[in-house]
Formats: structure tokens, sequence, C-alpha cells
């Protein structure tokens, strides 16, 4: 395997596998870095997603701090307190910034807990990982963002 220098990641030129020294063409799936760097200045200045009682599940939330205290009480973890919770909704703001979205929305939610689950199942004893992931299955969505079909 060959390393690819970063000047060629940034104009998204791909070197040829068969190592004849050329160039196979450019991936479209690689974003150029100066226009990553526009979107990100972008979203960074005039993007301010607003968290709405009315676009997300507020149950959901509820139902997650008291399953994660209960679990992390029982079995000796990490204590979970509000901040986590508080944590969730500017990871999910974050999201909804990243989207350039006005208001964070259910999926932004979902990718959150996601990610914070994810955090919190890693962080436990290999042995409870499992039992973990049964117990916060209903929590853990492999829902993509749908907005491509629309």
């Amino acid at each position: 395997m060959r390393s690819v220098p970063t000047s060629d990641i940034a104009r998204a030129v791909v070197p040829d596998p068969d190592g004849g020294g050329g160039t196979v063409g450019v991936d479209p799936d690689i974003i150029p870095q100066d226009l990553l760097r526009k979107y990100t200045e972008y979203a960074r200045v005039n993007v301010r997603p607003v968290l709405r009682g009315s676009t997300f599940d507020q149950e959901k939330i509820a139902s997650l701090y008291v399953a994660l205290r209960r679990e992390s009480s029982s079995s000796g973890g990490v204590p979970i307190a509000v901040r986590h919770i508080e944590s969730i909704m500017r990871m999910s703001e974050a999201h909804a910034k990243m989207h350039l979205r006005e208001y964070v929305r259910d999926d932004d939610m979902d990718a959150s807990i996601t990610m914070m689950l994810h955090s919190f199942i890693m962080a436990q004893k290999f042995s409870g990982r499992r039992s973990f992931q049964r117990s916060f299955a209903k929590f853990l969505s492999s829902r993509e963002d749908k907005a491509h079909l629309l």
C-alpha cells in the first residue's frame, strides 16, 4: 500500500494502482480542501440551528436518560448526569449545522444519540458490551439521512 501526498489528496488526484507513476483521474467522492474550508466557514458564521421541542422526540431523550442512569448505576460504570444529555443536544445542533439546517430534526438527534451510545458502550468492560448493546438497541438507529431521496 502506497501513501498519497497531502497535496495530491487536496487536488483529488488518485495515483495509478499499477505503479506507473501516472494518475487515474479525479475521484468524485473527494471534496477539494478549499471548498470544504469555505463550507465550514459559511456554516460557522451563518448557520445557527434552533433546538425546538416540536422538532424532536422528547420522550426518547427522557427514556434514554433513565435507561442510561439505570445501567450505569447497576454496572458500576461512569455515572450519567444531565450534562450527558446536554452534550447530546449540542452534538445534534452541530449535526444540523453540518447540514445547514435552521432547526434540529429527529435524524440529527438520532445521530448524536447513536454517537454517544457507541462511546458509552465502548467504554464498558468487554464482557458487558453485548448486554449493553441489547438493552440500548431501540435507541441505536441505523437510519441514514434520507434527504438525497427527495
